[in-house]
């Protein structure tokens, strides 16, 4: 039997209620709140984690899982943080398995429509975890926004 789980969390905002989002920041990562700040960010889910049985990985089950959980959201900011898990190290990772984790993630993200944002969002230092975000119409628009708001200052 093929098995795996998705964790995320969901966050919908209205437009008045935008100021104190930003306030209150105590029950969210720091990825969420640098997204809920963006003035067209008003439905957000974070995936918070993927985990696919070993013996399926690499065989396009998480692909599946993920392409039918993102369908029809365009309207809505997808992001990933994504790491090392604690449950497959015991230790932190060294450089070098971090680097190769990392090349894995790139790949399967970007293979299924994400972008790794974390150098423009400036959520994590890239070094162990980074943030990806789904191409569809919001994250498109949230990626626009950013750099425009880069440009200006």
């Amino acid at each position: 039997m093929k098995n795996a789980s998705m964790t995320l969390n969901f966050y919908e905002i209205e437009k008045d209620e935008k100021s104190k989002v930003c306030d209150d920041i105590t029950r969210r990562s720091f990825q969420v709140s640098d997204f809920l700040a963006e003035p067209s960010v008003t439905k957000l889910i974070e995936i918070d984690k993927i985990i696919v049985d070993k013996p399926y990985r690499n065989s396009g089950y998480g692909s599946e899982i993920l392409t039918n959980f993102c369908k029809d959201k365009d309207d809505t900011i997808i992001i990933v943080g994504a790491g090392a898990m604690s449950s497959e190290y015991k230790e932190e990772p060294s450089v070098e398995e971090y680097r190769s984790l990392f090349n894995k993630l790139d790949k399967f993200y970007t293979k299924n429509n994400f972008e790794d944002v974390t150098e423009l969002f400036g959520t994590y230092d890239g070094s162990t975890k980074k943030t990806f975000l789904c191409l569809n119409e919001a994250g498109k628009t949230a990626i626009e926004d950013r750099k425009e708001y880069i440009k200006k200052d």
